[in-house]
């Protein structure tokens, strides 16, 4: 079996963290893997990443802990991994290993520790093997570029460009390109000057130094280009024309692979007598410890070493994803690269409910963890509102950040290609639900009073219910969405088109608790995400237009909405992943969609509740009749409200009645109600309020002592779209897209941070 000796890094960096993370993602793959660095060092790396110490062949590396400390530089540090670098190297020089695997060391540390003349791995490795000539390529799918120079200042990398130089560092790429599974490879040349030089008007490097050694290198055999301009030979490179690239200098190779794909980037060390890979980015002092570093460059340099060890080069490196249209602005529709739980994570427990469901009924959050358990699960990536008073928000979301991490590095998370998802849900209706899973353009929200963007709120934003959002999504690696979004779409368009489609299916299963069943499907092709983006063109309404209108988690998108106002403010750029939400748009039109009200539960006795609702509206025809029996008040609570009165049952454990409002000022009776239940909270700050899902649940939770349930009815939902056109937001939580059980699981992923 094929044997990799992993390097821990610079123990104050993510070195141990992304090890350990990575290890445990890549345990099941046909090799053994020998960890080197100190025992202490690796402990700490399982215990940033909440992950056993994992079970593998351990070399310590004998340097102790004094003076040092996790996201600051030591002389201890530096020489533990220097240490643990040359123990590996020399294991795999004597064949007792296929290949290396290193995790970043720190300059700083190295110099301190008195390694002088060692800058980095390549140096090191260079000063134990005898190497006089060596290079680092730098491999992401669907890029390879091998560096003439890395480690010098832009003036003396400039002087290294040599006719002698470029020649050396083509031949060693042929030979390793070679010896690792990729003959007759086609080497691109990449010009040090602007433009190629411009014929020498801007430097004389590519006329004098660069095209000789490219001409010598083709007369040995080599297939060489150039030199050709930097400014687009790497795009040529991923189109498929060259299979790798010879940059001239540090950042002119570096940033074309990182800007293409920075997570999966790997290095490789070329002319040295052994397979070294490693992550493609440093020790990141600033988030060490914290247990939030990503894995997945770690993960990429394994499979990387494993390839090379193997002569497949051709599996690093390859072109993976098609280049296909990602934004439709006049829509406020992006594509999203979707994450999904592996294969073998049971989906039954990864889905849960929406955090704002059941929110006084606790008992429903315990059985959820109760089934969950320790299992991968979307359970541990959310703050479900029902523990809001009972945890510590510092702590629970800082939890909640590193399971987001773990899971991204361990690999329970497996990304998608480009697209939507095609969503089919059953809830026990004559009919299931359907809807379509894409991201939003979040600079189309605004959740401000009166605000009229493309993307609408349907209800007034509660400020207080969104400092605990915003504090999740803030540090958060990963979203997960419950946010449903309705389209006024009459003649079906958009969603149940693509039901025709011969679409690859991504899930079906039964959701936990009552939820019913789900399936999807990928929406990939882009003739048919052409036809969406057109088909939601055609559904814009009113001037400024309204094409999106909320209908769950309107406080989730508004607290995302504040995220990426904060991340725009400070800076980040315009494809920013943290621009775009995740959302199910759902037809308001869909059969299978009702809309349920959202009854209201207070914490206080009922005399003086309803003295207050008497006095508020005594000059709005206040009217209070209240029932001995409680079967005489259920066959009258449903009776329909007459010349435009608002009727309002209510419930206590010992009173139960009908109020009447004969000449309400709001057109809707949830805003009647709700205007005065402000006013009297702001009086009464210890009437604690709840919305409540399901008539029966209201009836049992209102059944008790010092608590008092008013129901609300149903808004007719093909009112919805003219209503917010004519009259704006309507009252928090006015309506509910059925009852609690129907809300949207989580359940897909997607990254939010670069």
């Amino acid at each position: 079996m094929t044997r990799i000796g992993i390097t821990l890094g610079d123990p104050a960096g993510i070195g141990p963290e992304v090890a350990v993370k990575a290890l445990h993602a890549v345990h099941e793959r046909p090799a053994e893997f020998v960890v080197y660095g100190p025992a202490w060092a690796l402990e700490l790396g399982a215990k940033q990443s909440g992950l056993p110490v994992p079970d593998c062949e351990t070399h310590d590396v004998d340097v102790p802990a004094e003076g040092f400390r996790v996201g600051e530089v030591s002389a201890v540090c530096g020489e533990a991994g220097v240490r643990a670098v040359e123990s590996c190297a020399r294991a795999a020089i004597a064949g007792d290993l296929a290949a290396m695997v290193t995790c970043p060391l720190h300059k700083e540390a190295i110099h301190a520790a008195g390694y002088v003349d060692d800058i980095g791995h390549q140096e090191i490795l260079a000063r134990l093997t005898g190497a006089e000539t060596t290079a680092t390529m730098l491999m992401t799918p669907g890029l390879r570029v091998v560096h003439l120079s890395t480690h010098k200042s832009l003036a003396d990398a400039a002087r290294f460009v040599t006719c002698a130089n470029v020649l050396a560092k083509l031949r060693l790429a042929s030979d390793s390109l070679t010896r690792w599974g990729l003959p007759k490879a086609r080497i691109a040349v990449a010009a040090l000057n602007p433009h190629g030089g411009e014929g020498g008007l801007l430097g004389r490097e590519e006329l004098d130094e660069i095209a000789p050694a490219v001409a010598a290198a083709r007369d040995s055999g080599i297939d060489a280009s150039g030199p050709l301009p930097a400014d687009s030979v790497f795009n040529r490179a991923i189109g498929g024309e060259f299979d790798a690239v010879l940059a001239m200098y540090h950042d002119q190779g570096h940033i074309a692979i990182k800007v293409h794909n920075f997570h999966e980037s790997v290095t490789a060390t070329l002319g040295i007598p052994l397979i070294r890979t490693s992550v493609d980015h440093g020790t990141a002092f600033d988030i060490a410890g914290k247990g939030i570093a990503d894995a997945t460059g770690a993960v990429a340099a394994i499979a990387a070493a494993l390839a090379l060890a193997e002569g497949a080069l051709g599996a690093v490196g390859a072109p993976r994803v098609r280049k296909m249209r990602r934004d439709y602005p006049e829509v406020g529709l992006h594509v999203p690269t979707l994450l999904l739980p592996r294969p073998d994570v049971p989906k039954e427990t990864w889905a849960v409910v929406a955090c704002d469901q059941f929110t006084s009924q606790p008992e429903y959050w315990q059985r959820t963890g109760e089934l969950v358990g320790e299992r991968p699960s979307t359970l541990h990536l959310v703050l479900p509102e029902a523990q809001l008073s009972s945890v510590d928000h510092d702590a629970a979301v800082a939890t909640i950040n590193r399971r987001m991490a773990s899971y991204l590095s361990t690999g329970a998370l497996v990304e998608q290609p480009p697209g939507f998802m095609l969503v089919e849900r059953e809830v026990g209706r004559s009919r299931p639900r359907r809807g379509l899973l894409v991201a939003l353009d979040l600079e189309h929200f605004d959740y401000s009073e009166g605000a009229q963007t493309l993307i609408r709120s349907t209800e007034g934003t509660d400020a207080g219910r969104l400092p605990a959002r915003i504090a999740v999504r803030q540090g958060a690696p990963l979203e997960t969405p419950h946010v449903l979004v309705l389209i006024d779409d009459p003649q079906h368009t958009v969603i149940e088109p693509l039901f025709k489609l011969p679409l690859r299916q991504a899930y079906d299963f039964a959701l936990m608790q009552g939820g019913g069943r789900v399936r999807g499907w990928h929406v990939e092709e882009q003739a048919a995400i052409e036809r969406i983006a057109a088909a939601l063109g055609r559904l814009r309404q009113g001037e400024p237009p309204l094409l999106y209108a909320m209908g769950d988690g309107n406080h989730s998108l508004a607290a995302a909405r504040a995220v990426w106002a904060d991340l725009k403010a400070a800076g980040a750029a315009a494809d920013h992943p943290g621009r775009h939400a995740l959302v199910e748009l759902v037809n308001v039109h869909d059969p299978a969609l009702e809309f349920a009200p959202i009854h209201r539960l207070l914490d206080c006795e009922p005399a003086p509740l309803l003295a207050a609702m008497a006095h508020h509206f005594a000059d709005a025809g206040f009217e209070c009749r209240e029932f001995e029996r409680r079967e005489v008040w259920l066959a009258m609570r449903d009776l329909p409200a007459r010349d435009g009165r608002h009727v309002l049952p209510f419930l206590a454990a010992d009173r139960c009645g009908v109020v009447t409002i004969a000449r309400p000022k709001h057109t809707l009776a949830a805003a009647t109600l709700q205007t005065f239940l402000d006013r009297f909270r702001a009086d009464h700050p210890q009437a604690a309020l709840d919305y409540i899902h399901g008539d029966e649940t209201l009836l049992r939770l209102a059944n008790a002592p010092r608590r008092v349930g008013f129901l609300l009815p149903a808004m007719d939902k093909h009112d919805l779209f003219e209503t917010v056109v004519r009259d704006g937001a309507t009252p928090p939580k006015t309506f509910s897209l059925g009852d609690a059980h129907e809300k949207r699981y989580y359940l897909e992923c997607r990254r939010i941070r670069p």
